[in-house]
């Protein structure tokens, strides 16, 4: 049987991103999937059209033997002064292995959000999630910080994304990709992700020669 919302949340302008993950429950059998829907005109000016500032939510579904049903919706904290954490279009959405934690890779937004996660009952602590902001890319400095992939060490305590390589934003080194690391358990407040990985491509698409 499924048991699936076939409506967005009514009286709120939300679209899909393109992000969704499965995370297995604590009982080894069933699973929950999670998306991320996206708020859009979010600004501080209530004039303001921009559909680029947003904030959402994480929808949750439950699958059991007896089929898929919508669990919960849960906002996730924006800010419309700063959008600091505002919620974009792209990037991936991983559950860690250990199912305590899921990491939002937030491309245009330049950070990778981290939230714990019950695999118990389905919670995601959103009040206490983590802004992972990836830092300026030493020799390439005007390189656009967009992280697209994001995934957990097995251990789930070591952070891993990519930061895209695209012509569009970039001037050095246009078609460089990056990976980064970041330990999810440092004590420094100002801990800062360490580039552990480079993907040099020199190839262009016809229309961007």
């Amino acid at each position: 049987a499924i048991n699936v919302p076939t409506i967005l949340p009514a009286g709120r302008s939300y679209v899909p991103t393109e992000r969704v993950t499965a995370i297995q429950h604590k009982n080894c059998t069933d699973f929950w999937i999670v998306t991320v829907i996206r708020l859009e005109g979010t600004t501080s000016n209530p004039s303001d059209k921009n559909e680029d500032v947003a904030g959402g939510i994480f929808r949750v579904f439950k699958v059991t033997p007896l089929g898929v049903a919508h669990f919960k919706d849960t906002d996730i904290p924006f800010d419309p002064n700063t959008s600091s954490v505002a919620i974009w279009h792209i990037g991936y959405l991983k559950g860690s292995r250990d199912g305590t934690r899921i990491a939002v890779a937030n491309a245009q937004g330049q950070n990778v959000l981290v939230y714990g996660f019950d695999n118990t009952n389905g919670d995601i602590d959103v009040a206490n999630g983590k802004i992972i902001k990836v830092p300026s890319i030493l020799n390439d400095p005007d390189h656009a910080r967009m992280p697209y992939g994001v995934e957990f060490s097995p251990k789930s305590k070591i952070l891993y994304y990519t930061v895209l390589g695209d012509y569009e934003y970039h001037t050095t080194n246009p078609s460089n990709g990056y990976v980064f690391q970041h330990d999810l358990f440092s004590s420094d407040p100002n801990h800062v992700s360490v580039l552990v990985g480079t993907h040099k491509n020199d190839e262009q698409d016809d229309d961007e020669k």
